[in-house]
């Protein structure tokens, strides 16, 4: 049986919402910083006062509301270099 394509999609909605598909897992996240897993690798979220909204593991959906800034893609297979990244992001 062959194995499902990986997708990813991100829509920002007059840069106060981020709504991203094909989430594998919300890594970190606070009210200026999330770093999400998705299947084609991390995304990083950046801006103030940003918040949670809906998200469903089950179908891969997450959305963040605030004032976003950036939305970066760090890149698929950092796995190895999450913790070095985290570090630069927490410093």
């Amino acid at each position: 049986m062959e194995e499902a394509a990986k997708t990813f999609g991100v829509v920002i909605r007059n840069r106060q919402t981020v709504e991203l598909d094909g989430v594998v897992k919300l890594d970190s996240f606070n009210h200026t910083d999330f770093l999400v897993n998705t299947e084609l690798g991390f995304v990083h979220v950046k801006g103030d006062n940003l918040s949670l909204g809906v998200m469903d593991t089950s179908l891969g959906t997450l959305s963040i509301q605030g004032n976003i800034d950036s939305v970066a893609y760090v890149g698929k297979g950092k796995e190895q270099n999450k913790e070095s990244f985290l570090k630069k992001l927490f410093k």
